[in-house]
């Protein structure tokens, strides 16, 4: 039987991994068009990722998008201990729920 250190760490490698991955096809996508001159409304996959990346990472598309830091471009030394946080939690939080489930049974 796993440990419930072992699923928490598990689960937020795959949620760190995912929403790793996701914003950084939503930077090479946004960077490339900011370089285009010709502007097309964006397709409805980039709008999906965006939202599931707010959901994944809410905390830090916060940051990025806040009046306050949305003028500031957050360093990646800063966003990524952030990311690494944020995704321990969610593990920590998932794993704990999945053990009082199991518990309950």
């Amino acid at each position: 039987m796993k440990t419930n250190h072992t699923v928490a760490l598990n689960i937020a490698s795959v949620h760190f991994a995912g929403s790793f991955l996701l914003g950084i096809l939503l930077f090479m996508y946004f960077s490339g068009t900011a370089l285009s001159d010709s502007y097309e409304p964006d397709p409805i996959w980039i709008t999906v990722s965006g939202k599931l990346l707010w959901i994944l990472q809410p905390f830090l598309c916060f940051l990025g998008t806040s009046p306050t830091h949305g003028n500031y471009h957050l360093n990646p030394l800063f966003v990524i201990p952030l990311g690494i946080l944020w995704s321990l939690l969610f593990g920590y939080l998932v794993a704990w729920f999945i053990q009082i489930l199991r518990n309950a049974k």
